[in-house]
């Protein structure tokens, strides 16, 4: 133990000074506003006329009221080529619409479940520049609020594969003249109520399918079997889908001629009849061929690869499922790419085709044993929570973990702190999904191990829905798994994320159970992690001398422990207690000695948030030159870190003591940065940069909320 830790010793009492509350609205000037979305996916390479289709688009669009919005809603079976009309037609006209363009998929990937409409309502908001802490959680006002932020605004909406009109409505734009487009296999007809208008988009014209054929081959092969080339498309149905994968199979075998493919084909007749449904098995018949030219370890894999519930995978994601060498897999990847069985959407990144997925997924249940398909799980959920471990631990390396992946995994897999928090927020959709597959197997361990690998980039990055959800699992998980420190862990979690929605009694309820879980069990770190909680909460809710008792009590578990690192956080924490207390020299000493011990340790997040709060102390004490010096060490360290809530709270205090200099120019240059940063991620009560740029705008309490 370093011989100052004795210093670390002392008991604080006094008396409770509470912050007070900033009243009215809040207007955030042009300057801090986010640029329009630009979420439409690229023009189909591919896209071959329609022309007939796209003239009745438009037609549609000039001919509907200019108060829309305007609803249009594509049917048809799928692979038929509705979102491709979709795309086609919203870039013809988009430099029409300057306030942007929405996307979302309304299924769930590699399933037939429709997504609910508060999820891409959430994404819809954030988009549209609304903080986190200002979405709210119930789907009927997220609706409300975006029907009013985008009310007047020239829009456009891609709503791809709806399952239901009442899915459908939540996302409908508020009155004015935007477009949304949605893509669906059903009817829909309940969205004629809603003012929509219905294309039918069936399958492409012989000459069209042809040209897409030609288009994708080269008009020397086509042009020297026209014969063979029409029936190909006839045999295909003239899906666009089933063209594309025709094609690619003879693209990759050059010397096959066109008439060979239509002889297989014409011989597997029961095949072909499944190409004239409508449903997802349309395409069945030429699925069935390209998975059959396979060899028998890229077959293997394109089966396997549908146990992952994530949409996107990566080479990694893939070898793990493999169960080979990473070489072995990237030949089959490529076989499969060739073929047009899986999409490489940039270098090592994969994406299933939604009808091909659910065709692997049939595959893998019918040619797989269910042990195989078991090891393949265990496999792929070993190599994910690795992966995010691997990211968590660049993010924060000195906290203390219970999940086994941190055990085994590099430390230096990312170049810097925001490249793994930027990794982890990339990948969060599919860690959600694989942590709920991992639940629904009984896989419960790893089910809790996976929100424990995201609790750097949820509190830096404040998801908050997101936040509640994976530790709401993992509660679960860890109480299945009859295992108390886990239990402990993900009620630390949850009160984290009550607390940062600024729910300080809430919170206190998750950290007091996560204290008798963890004494219990006699896992003093839990209890240590529970007390800061618990301490945090009631320093929120006002009550600074409970706090400063609880973090006594977590410094004393870390003592006891030799944990010096624990030791110094919780010193941290009772200089933080003490200054509410307005015992600003003790606070000094006590902030002074933590910052001592992480200074120069690499752990920037924690040296900037003892900083901070050393440079309010030093404020309180009239120590502006020892402040500023805080202040621009801290800011300098919190943007190492990514952690931006941090660097616009730094980005505040500049601006006070800005202001105590009275330079005008320097406080607004504060406040404008701390303004960017906060429209970049919100956080509950967080909003005082904002509410003092409309004050030096002249616009005063009560000019609006951010958008």
């Amino acid at each position: 133990m370093d011989p100052s830790e004795n210093a670390f010793h002392g008991d604080v009492s006094g008396v409770v000074v509470q912050a007070g509350t900033v009243h009215g609205g809040i207007h955030l000037p042009a300057r801090s506003r986010v640029p329009p979305p630009a979420q439409l996916r690229a023009r189909p390479s591919h896209f071959t006329n329609r022309v007939s289709e796209l003239a009745e688009l438009s037609g549609i669009r000039e001919a509907a009221p200019d108060d829309g919005p305007r609803l249009i809603v594509l049917t048809g079976p799928g692979g038929v080529g509705k979102t491709s009309l979709g795309l086609a037609w919203l870039h013809q006209i988009r430099e029409q619409y300057p306030d942007g363009q929405l996307f979302a998929e309304l299924r769930t990937p590699g399933s037939a479940e429709p997504v609910p409409p508060s999820l891409p309502l959430e994404a819809f908001l954030r988009a549209l520049g609304t903080p986190p802490d200002r979405i709210p959680l119930d789907v009927g006002e997220q609706a409300a609020l975006f029907r009013s932020l985008t009310s007047g605004r020239r829009l456009l909406v891609l709503l791809d594969d709806a399952a239901t009109a009442a899915q459908v409505r939540p996302l409908l734009p508020g009155q004015g003249p935007s477009i949304v487009v949605v893509t669906t296999r059903r009817r829909l007809s309940g969205l004629a109520l809603d003012g929509a208008s219905f294309v039918a988009v069936g399958s492409l014209d012989e000459p069209d399918a042809v040209a897409l054929l030609t288009r994708m081959l080269g008009e020397r092969r086509t042009g020297a079997e026209p014969e063979a080339t029409r029936k190909l498309v006839q045999l295909c149905e003239r899906l666009p889908l089933a063209v594309c994968t025709s094609a690619a199979r003879l693209k990759i075998r050059d010397r096959w001629p066109i008439s060979r493919l239509v002889a297989e084909l014409t011989d597997k007749r029961s095949r072909l009849t499944a190409l004239s449904h409508d449903d997802a098995d349309s395409l069945r018949a030429t699925f069935d061929i390209s998975h059959g030219h396979l060899t028998d370890g890229s077959a293997r894999l394109f089966r396997l690869l549908a146990i992952s519930p994530e949409p996107r995978f990566d080479a990694g994601t893939a070898a793990a499922l493999d169960g080979g060498g990473t070489t072995e897999t990237g030949v089959r990847l490529e076989e499969l790419t060739e073929a047009h069985l899986i999409v490489e959407e940039r270098p090592d990144v994969y994406r299933f085709h939604e009808l091909l997925r659910l065709y692997a997924d049939d595959l893998v249940e019918l040619f797989e044993a269910p042990a195989d398909r078991d090891e393949a799980f265990d496999r792929l959920l070993q190599h994910r929570v690795s992966a995010a471990a691997s990211a968590d631990i660049v993010v924060n390396p000195g906290r203390w973990h219970l999940a086994e992946a941190y055990t085994r995994v590099p430390r230096d897999a990312f170049p810097s702190t925001v490249e793994a928090l930027d990794w982890l927020e990339s990948e969060l959709p599919g860690l959600l999904a694989l942590q709920r597959a991992a639940a629904e197997r009984g896989r419960h361990a790893a089910a809790w191990q996976l929100p424990e690998t995201l609790r750097s980039l949820f509190g830096r990055r404040k998801h908050y829905r997101s936040w509640l959800d994976v530790y709401t699992i993992g509660l679960a998980s860890a109480r299945s798994c009859g295992d108390a420190p886990a239990q402990a862990r993900m009620l630390v979690g949850l009160g984290d994320a009550r607390l940062e929605l600024r729910e300080p009694a809430a919170a206190a309820e998750h950290y007091e159970e996560a204290v008798e879980v963890a004494q219990e069990a006699g896992h003093a770190l839990g209890e240590a992690a529970a007390l800061e909680g618990l301490g945090r909460a009631r320093l929120t809710g006002g009550r600074a001398d409970e706090a400063a008792r609880n973090f006594a009590a977590a410094r004393a578990v870390h003592l006891s422990l030799g944990r010096h690192r624990g030791v110094a956080l919780m010193t941290g924490r009772l200089g933080e207690a003490l200054h509410r207390l307005g015992r600003n020299a003790e606070a000094a000493d006590r902030l002074s000695l933590a910052h001592a011990y992480f200074a120069g340790r690499g752990d920037d997040h924690h040296e900037a948030r003892i900083l901070l709060t050393l440079a309010r102390v030093r404020l309180a004490l009239a120590e502006d030159g020892p402040a500023r010096a805080a202040l621009d060490r801290a800011l300098d360290r919190a943007a190492r870190a990514g952690a931006v809530l941090l660097q616009a709270d730094i980005e505040l205090v500049l601006a006070d003591l800005a202001a105590r200099a009275a330079d005008a120019s320097a406080r607004r240059g504060h406040l404008e940065r701390a303004a960017a940063l906060l429209t970049r991620i919100g956080a509950v009560g967080r909003h005082d940069a904002i509410a003092q740029l409309a004050a030096l705008d002249g616009t005063g309490p009560g000019g609006g909320s951010p958008a």
